[in-house]
């Protein structure tokens, strides 16, 4: 799967995700997650929301902060798992 397609799979989600957490939902291309204030339980619950919506189940050397930091970080964490 190419990163647009990946990105327009990708960005509905994490928006309703923010939106439910109470922050703005409005992405652009630059979006940071850690400038945001996430608690590590928004991280756990959105490692969850990502298995689920892709139907994958991540691997625990995928579970960092720094794959889950930025649009750039989170893609190339998941081509790995979605082609």
């Amino acid at each position: 799967m190419q990163s647009n397609d990946l990105t327009l799979r990708l960005k509905p989600l994490l928006s309703s995700f923010l939106q439910e957490r109470g922050f703005e939902a409005n992405l652009d291309d630059d979006w940071n997650l850690r400038q945001l204030g996430l608690t590590s339980i928004d991280y756990v619950n959105l490692i969850l929301q990502i298995e689920h919506h892709f139907d994958i189940s991540l691997r625990d050397e995928h579970v960092v902060l720094s794959n889950f930091q930025d649009n750039d970080a989170l893609l190339r964490m998941l081509s790995f798992y979605i082609e």
